[in-house]
């Protein structure tokens, strides 16, 4: 394969299911390929991404994505993205910081190749159908979309949800009723040759179930579980 910018030979062979295998003689040359490969691939998805983590959709797609632009934006995914990219900028000194900023501006060198080189032939459809053309991708873009896996990763922002919930309940002994903090994911998994008493673990596979929420819970209390949802929207209007 031949791109600008490569220091040597790169070779990529695709198997029978379509997988791209890099083989360079460097591993800055096999991230660019990477980079190259990644953007002719996902190259929409990956732009997607990024305006999704920025609060930047409604761009190029309209109002229906003012919603979703102001809670990212109110997050601050971008803005923490970028603390962290001058962070490595300003740490770049340390030959480990070093060598990830090299893989990164590799990658994205290979991403810009593929870009620069679009004709209509090979331009994703999605990009013809919004009569949009790809901004050159930055580091920038890969910081924000680790934070935006990071974010996705987390799985605690419910939290915040639940801790609204309580205030607005003003009710501990209803609040535990209806989030009882034992979840079932958090039951640990038993190997099949440990013996324990299921009396010791009720929300274990086999055990009693989880005792019902009582029915004298009163509706108007369950309504009041939409306080926190348009505490958090008017956080974001």
């Amino acid at each position: 394969m031949t791109l600008p910018g490569l220091e040597g030979p790169v070779t990529v062979i695709a198997d029978q299911w379509g997988i791209p295998h890099i083989y360079a003689d460097s591993v800055n040359d096999a991230f660019m390929v990477l980079g190259y490969l990644h953007a002719r691939d996902r190259l929409f998805q990956m732009v997607m991404q990024s305006r999704l983590a920025s609060g930047r959709l409604s761009e190029i797609i309209g109002p229906a994505a003012v919603t979703s632009d102001k809670f990212y934006r109110t997050i601050g995914l971008r803005r923490s993205a970028e603390l962290t990219y001058q962070w490595y900028l300003e740490h770049r000194s340390d030959s480990i910081v070093d060598n990830a900023l090299s893989i990164v501006e590799a990658e994205v060198e290979g991403v810009n190749a593929f870009i620069d080189s679009m004709t209509s032939a090979v331009t994703p459809i999605e990009f013809k159908l919004l009569g949009l053309r790809p901004e050159p991708w930055t580091e920038l873009d890969v910081f924000v979309w680790a934070k935006m896996m990071t974010w996705g990763l987390s799985g605690n922002f419910r939290d915040l949800y639940r801790q609204y919930i309580r205030a607005a309940l003003d009710n501990d002994t209803l609040y535990r009723e209806l989030f009882n903090d034992t979840m079932p994911f958090t039951v640990p998994i038993v190997p099949e040759q440990t013996n324990l008493s299921l009396a010791e673990f009720p929300l274990a596979p086999g055990g009693a179930p989880a005792p019902a929420i009582q029915s004298g819970l009163r509706q108007s209390k369950v309504a009041e579980c939409d306080v926190p949802f348009t505490r958090l929207q008017s956080l974001l209007d």
